[in-house]
């Protein structure tokens, strides 16, 4: 009988003091390739108007084998940031929560995994849980040991928007509120969650190339530079085609030209 087994059986001082007790490891994080640095606001940050997903990483090092856990989560703003729109990334039954390396339905979970969600409209605060149970019958294992590797468990998609100036971070924090059974976090042995985790976004312009928090000539020069004479290349590119054709080249820098200094249109960069 395994560690486990053991704890939940008889959950007893003797069965505590045999199996060796360390930790479920937690960490958030957002593909780091994504930040870019803003010096109008001075600091890295997320792009707004784009897909991104807090992958939340978790690793087994407890040495025993995890049979169950019920595990909610709130993601709330911060600064300017009080509203997202969660993106369809195919998941079930919530499209914008995938599971995977092993917590994907038909994964470790095979007797309960589930998927909740209280106000997930975007209008931050949002919680979901995570509910799962396995070790069910002779042939049924659970969360074992051995998959001790942090690795991502649970992918969260959405989108950004914020005005021109704004700031804000998403974060994510575990929930306990024993007045709602929905809202326990329980896990048999204690763990910390580690939270919150936060992920400061910031407003970029299309057209602002350089990254200032305007557009002006300095865009003008950075795209010429950038293009015909050898120059660094945008951290945002997406930014840099303003007419929305899927090229970068001198029609760009017309087009900025005639939006802000011979009243054209405005700035019209791709969608992601």
């Amino acid at each position: 009988m395994n560690c486990f087994k053991i704890i939940s059986a008889i959950f007893s001082l003797f069965a505590l003091s045999i199996c060796p007790i360390l930790a479920i490891d937690f960490n958030a994080i957002i593909d780091p390739s994504l930040l870019f640095n803003q010096p109008a606001y001075n600091g890295n940050f997320y792009p707004t108007a784009k897909i991104v997903s807090i992958q939340l990483q978790m690793a087994n090092n407890d040495d025993i084998e995890w049979c169950a856990y019920s595990m909610p989560l709130r993601f709330y703003g911060t600064g300017d940031l009080s509203i997202i729109d969660w993106a369809d990334a195919g998941g079930d039954p919530e499209p914008s929560i995938i599971r995977k390396n092993g917590f994907e339905v038909g994964g470790i979970w095979t007797a309960m995994n589930s998927i909740f969600t209280w106000s997930w409209n975007g209008l931050l605060p949002d919680t979901m849980n995570h509910t799962v149970v396995s070790c069910v019958g002779s042939t049924s294992y659970g969360w074992s040991a051995d998959m001790n590797e942090l690795l991502t468990r649970l992918e969260f998609y959405f989108v950004v928007s914020l005005g021109n100036g704004d700031t804000g971070s998403v974060c994510i924090d575990s929930v306990g509120n024993h007045s709602d059974s929905r809202y326990d976090w329980l896990f048999m042995v204690a763990q910390d969650f580690g939270g919150p985790f936060c992920f400061p976004f910031a407003n970029s312009a299309c057209g602002d190339i350089n990254l200032d928090g305007t557009i002006n000539i300095l865009d003008v020069v950075f795209l010429i530079n950038y293009k015909y004479k050898g120059g660094p290349t945008p951290t945002r590119l997406d930014l840099s085609d303003v007419n929305n054709d899927n090229q970068i080249n001198i029609l760009d820098v017309v087009y900025i030209i005639n939006y802000k200094y011979k009243g054209g249109p405005l700035p019209n960069c791709p969608q992601p």
